[in-house]
């Protein structure tokens, strides 16, 4: 450029690309800033509404609690006055137990009540203390009944007064349980209601950020011009990033920052070269223990079928025994404790060049090339089975680790071709360990094809089952013992299956259950149980009973499906029992409780099934909202005197919690006569009738002949 006296003059020097964008990112910050204020406030705010909501919840749920404790305290001293426990100086000391234990309980529900009247909720404590007033006013006419005799009378001929009586604590007890679940429902809402606040203020302030970036790009447009051709040649420098090693960038005269880009952009050169090693390496490891995953697992046994220096190739298959049970009981985070202890002593014990891997969930895997000792692959898979077979302590609990191991080697000549039958004949060998008692090794035979298909292929075929209308529903009668009536009918599932012919629940739901595949057979069961009930209500009595296991349960969406077989069918819910055992209560009893509380509000019955056998049963009977108990065989079947007031005693509680009885396997004309000594109940089991297709229960006067026998 020439200035006026002809002197050649440098262009005014524009700003730099930093004091550009400092004034950009001022204004971004100050926009934040601003943002940033607005959302504590509301966060603030919101967090005190929500302690107060919790609070005033809590004190009422504490109310509730302490009603509840005091209603537990009132049976026995109710039970002495009811039924004339003791000598007359025992039988005042209830009176006067039972008189303050009233008072207590008088109190109770007027602090309750006062808690529940702040929020207007206090109407729905109604029905436990008139259910409460009831029992009181009928429990006042237990002195006249042991002043006159009458209750030894009574209670003799088999005809307690006092069973309504009894019921109406029980409706109390259950009134209050379904007002614990609504202060619970009113918590899960604060709670919900707080996460919806906390979401809109990340959206206010993320909006924020984005109109920020926005002005940026706009400041940027701006200065497109100024650094085009630096910005040009960045490119052309990047293209020729992914190979080159003596990368560098020269851009000539340019602004400050975008020269100060192009050496870091040199220098960053080699280390796009070392992430690309590295990522490369995590798609072949394993996250959880570090060790080669299921496709590393796959080259490396490739890799070894190719080597022409190897004469064999050795697979171990390695599941460990009973691991599920670990997670139920302890948590997924014992199991992944459990499983990086087992890839430790797994790599410790495995022998020089053999490759260890973690396939997935608790199956491991070992390879190793073979060339003059075929026997070294057995002592591999004796050390693995040696290293897993002390326990450890897990979570502060000590664990006993099992596995059952599959050990197959390879032909002579064979190659990459045969890895996957070479790991699949691994994977039979460990399933037939398994099948023969767990904790073994067992070495694949071709003679081993002709007695199962492997695990993998009882998968694969199982998973669409009912997709392909393989299952087929059998039914068991449930019949009155006294009257000989047909209740209603258990419905049990039965694989048909194109190779493998009819099979019994207990070859399949196990393998289900591993794979996830319960889900979708438990809701083709429940379906097909509401139609044919629709269909054919004559045949199976007034009701039908289906099992549940413990992931339909903590599904979310169970009750959804339950209330769309009813709905899908015309079926009413207390034509409907729901079965569950111990086992799938105790995987999640809290979910568990809240999800049987939904279906009994819906008018659907719950039954718990084996009762007696589990170690917390009666428990589960406190805690759980149920309708039927179901005596285990175990009960039926001991004659023993011990065993008989054993069911004396599951019969009185169940009647005393106002619950229907069915015993289970009933197998006997004696087992059936002692069940009738007991009184009213149900029944089932092979004497009655065995579980059959519904088009055979056509003759309900056979079926029930042996039950109505005098």
């Amino acid at each position: 450029m020439t200035g006026p006296t002809g002197a050649t003059s440098r262009p005014e020097r524009g700003p730099t690309l930093r004091r550009t964008w400092s004034a950009v990112i001022a204004s971004f910050l100050g926009a934040l800033v601003t943002v940033g204020a607005v959302a504590i406030g509301a966060t603030t705010y919101q967090q005190a509404l929500f302690a107060r909501t919790t609070t005033a919840l809590e004190e009422q749920m504490a109310a509730v609690i302490e009603l509840e404790l005091v209603i537990g305290d009132v049976e026995d001293p109710a039970s002495g006055v009811m039924y004339a426990v003791g000598g007359p100086e025992q039988y005042a000391n209830q009176q006067a137990a039972y008189a303050e234990v009233v008072a207590r309980m008088d109190a109770a529900f007027d602090n309750l009540e006062a808690e529940l009247a702040s929020t207007g909720t206090a109407a729905m404590l109604r029905p436990a203390r008139d259910a409460w007033e009831d029992f009181d006013a009928d429990l006042a006419t237990a002195p006249g009944y042991v002043a006159s005799g009458e209750i030894f009378v009574l209670l003799q001929a088999g005809n307690d007064p006092f069973n309504a009586t009894w019921r109406d604590l029980t409706d109390a007890r259950r009134t209050l349980t379904a007002v614990r679940a609504e202060l619970l429902a009113d918590l899960h809402v604060s709670i919900h209601d707080s996460q919806i606040m906390q979401r809109t203020v990340v959206a206010v302030v993320i909006g924020a950020v984005v109109i920020g970036l926005l002005t940026a790009l706009s400041a940027a447009q701006r200065m497109r011009r100024r650094v085009l051709r630096p910005i040009a040649l960045l490119q052309t420098a990047a293209r020729e990033l992914h190979g080159a090693d003596g990368f560098s960038v020269e851009l000539g005269e340019s602004v400050r920052e975008l020269g100060e880009l192009g050496l870091a952009l040199s220098e960053t050169a080699v280390s796009v070269r070392d992430s690309q090693d590295r990522l490369r390496d995590q798609a072949l490891t394993d996250d959880l223990t570090g060790m080669p995953n299921r496709k590393a697992f796959g080259q490396a046994l490739h890799a070894r079928l190719a080597d022409p220096t190897i004469d064999r190739v050795a697979v171990l298959f390695l599941d460990l025994d009973d691991f599920k049970d670990i997670n139920d009981t302890m948590g997924h985070a014992a199991g992944d404790q459990l499983l990086t202890v087992v890839a430790e002593r797994l790599r410790r014990a495995a022998p020089n060049g053999a490759v260890v891997a973690r396939l997935g969930g608790d199956e491991f895997a070992m390879t190793l090339g073979l060339t003059d000792d075929p026997a070294i692959a057995s002592r591999a898979a004796l050390d693995a089975l040696e290293a897993l077979s002390s326990g450890t302590v897990i979570a502060g609990a000590e664990v006993d680790i099992a596995c059952s191991i599959g050990l197959a080697i390879s032909a002579l000549g064979a190659g990459p071709g045969d890895a996957e039958e070479l790991l699949g004949n691994a994977d039979f060998a460990m399933y037939t360990a398994k099948r023969q008692g767990k904790n073994r090794i067992e070495i694949y035979a071709p003679g081993l094809l002709g007695e199962r298909p492997s695990r993998a292929e009882l998968r694969r075929d199982l998973s669409g089952a009912a997709a392909r209308d393989e299952l087929v529903l059998h039914y068991q009668p449930v019949v009155d013992l006294t009257t000989g009536t047909l209740l209603g009918a258990e419905a049990l599932v039965r694989w048909d299956s194109p190779s493998r012919g009819l099979l019994g629940p207990g070859e399949f739901i196990a393998v289900a259950e591993d794979t996830g595949a319960i889900a979708g057979i438990g809701a083709w069961v429940l379906d097909r149980a509401c139609r044919d009930l629709a269909a054919h209500p004559e045949r199976l009595g007034g009701w039908v009973s289906v099992n549940v296991s413990g992931a339909q349960l903590n599904d979310g969406g169970f009750v959804d499906i339950v209330r769309g077989a009813l709905t899908r069918h015309g079926v009413q819910p207390v034509a409907l029992v729901l079965e569950l055992t111990e086992a799938a209560a105790v995987t999640n009893t809290e979910l568990a409780v809240r999800t049987l509380q939904a279906l009994r509000a819906l008018g659907v019955r719950v039954a718990l099934d084996d009762f007696g056998t589990g170690f917390s049963s009666l428990s589960y009977v406190a805690d759980l909202p149920l309708d039927v108990i179901k005596i285990d065989r175990a009960f039926v079947a001991d004659a023993r005197p011990s065993g008989q007031a054993a069911l004396e005693a599951i019969v009185t509680l169940g009647r005393r919690l106002g619950l229907v009885l069915i015993a289970e396997g009933i197998e006997t004309i004696a087992e059936l006569d002692r069940l009738r000594g007991h009184g009213e109940m149900a029944g089932q089991g092979y004497l009655l009738a065995r579980p059959m297709p519904l088009e055979a229960l056509t003759d309900q006067e056979s079926l029930l002949e042996l039950a109505t026998k005098s």
